[in-house]
């Protein structure tokens, strides 16, 4: 039997809206230019599903650059648009004159019955952006991260499908706010903090502030299932589950869950990625070529086994490939080659007998 769901159409066209609301957010290329433009003649609900969410996630600026990218309407259209313009004020009049008269409701049980549906989010390799959601609560995306969101009246589920973000939760007690991410799920009410996926499929969290509850799915299947299907994900929590307070951190996986206390000066390395840097506090050569592969698409290659396990300390850009091969040629003995645009050979420099020359600046 296949696996494979099949959203429906409008599911994927809202989705597709919400990653084209998140590529305007960050800047448009010259071809995603052309490729908007396409889809938004290709079916007329396109072009009508993402004006809508550029409104009711109130994204003036992204409305006001839409409209660039289209003619104007033309006479007979204009007149017909003015004219239901007028009948909608008008309604609206009758419509705000009866809320007047109707006993006052809770601010929340209103937003909670607006913000809902879907979004998704993506950055590039080496580009880094801030997501605001519909209910306020902020997303810093990583490098090359990708997630979806989906909102209902009783929760905000969020699947971080790849990278790394770092999460300041609006409080609403009434919508537990959940990510889930390598099969761990993650869950909040106000708080903020960071969810690393990593290449081994373990999960990096960091609390940087508030406290954050570590549980598991209700499901015996696949927890993204009930997502696929728009109904919220049912989350476990019990007098056992874990519990993480601020300047905690922990590393996830399906056996074990280790949590420790880190010290302040730890706590800012870890995020030091929303500054556009890169720390380093003893890693290995190894482990901080992996790091860093992670901004750019330059592939490092080390031929020399013997400097694979040097310990590498520092701060580095983590867009600046020059300076980085200039630190490690001038702190830590090791050069560089360049084999192209694309790759990039790391071994022992000449005076210790290797081949490859000292890094060309």
């Amino acid at each position: 039997m296949s696996k494979i769901y099949k959203f429906p159409d409008q599911d994927r066209i809202s989705d597709e809206a919400s990653l084209w609301l998140a590529r305007l957010d960050r800047g448009l290329t010259a071809q995603e230019h052309k490729d908007l433009q396409s889809w938004m003649v290709n079916d007329k609900r396109h072009r009508t599903t993402l004006f809508r969410m550029a409104e009711l996630w109130d994204k003036m600026d992204t409305l006001s650059r839409l409209s660039d990218l289209f003619p104007p309407v033309a006479p007979k259209q204009r007149f017909a648009f003015a004219h239901a313009t007028g009948l909608v004020l008008i309604l609206a009049g009758f419509i705000f004159s009866w809320i007047l008269l109707q006993p006052v409701v809770g601010v929340g049980a209103l937003e909670q019955n607006v913000l809902v549906g879907t979004g998704v989010y993506e950055t590039a390799i080496g580009e880094s952006s801030l997501v605001e959601l519909p209910d306020k609560s902020k997303v810093m995306l990583n490098t090359s991260t990708l997630i979806h969101t989906r909102y209902s009246d009783e929760q905000r589920y969020i699947v971080l499908e790849r990278g790394e973000a770092h999460f300041t939760v609006a409080r609403d007690v009434e919508r537990p706010f959940v990510v889930s991410a390598g099969g761990q799920i993650i869950q909040a009410v106000g708080t903020a903090f960071n969810v690393k996926l990593r290449d081994d499929n373990l999960v990096a969290l960091v609390v940087t502030e508030g406290r954050v509850a570590i549980g598991e799915t209700a499901e015996s299947s696949n927890p993204f299932s009930k997502l696929d299907r728009k109904e919220g994900v049912t989350v476990r929590l019990s007098q056992s589950t874990p519990i993480l307070s601020e300047g905690e951190a922990a590393i996830l996986d399906a056996e074990e869950i280790q949590i420790e206390k880190i010290k302040p000066e730890q706590l800012a390395s870890s995020l030091s990625w929303q500054d556009g840097n890169i720390v380093f506090e003893g890693e290995t050569l190894e482990e901080a070529i992996r790091e860093i592969s992670r901004y750019t698409t330059v592939k490092f290659e080390i031929v020399d086994e013997q400097i694979k396990t040097v310990r590498i300390a520092g701060m580095f850009k983590s867009g600046d490939i020059n300076g980085l091969l200039m630190t490690l040629y001038e702190n830590f003995s090791i050069s560089s080659q360049q084999v192209n645009n694309e790759h990039i050979l790391l071994g022992v420099n000449r005076e210790s007998g290797s081949a490859l020359p000292n890094p060309k600046m």
